[in-house]
């Protein structure tokens, strides 16, 4: 018999401002119900995108390029905030 270990971060406290970006689905855990529990951190914020796991990188078989897009678009824009 194989133990089964799972590590569960959600209980965390940052300490620094933190952005989270969840993709709109993962096979291991409910991603919603996370970001949902995750906001309630004062120093976190969470974003749950309309893309797969691996929507921003150009080598996974779930690369789109518009989320790709939309994400430098964003991410330039809280860079020069």
């Amino acid at each position: 018999m194989v133990a089964k270990f799972e590590i569960n971060y959600s209980e965390l406290t940052s300490t620094i401002s933190t952005t989270l970006i969840f993709p709109q689905s993962e096979s291991h855990f409910d991603v919603t119900a996370l970001t949902k529990k995750l906001a309630k951190k004062e120093s976190v914020t969470t974003y749950q995108v309309p893309y797969l796991h691996g929507y921003l990188n150009q080598y996974s078989d779930n690369f789109d390029r518009k989320g790709y897009q939309e994400f430098i678009n964003e991410f330039r824009f809280i860079s020069s905030i």
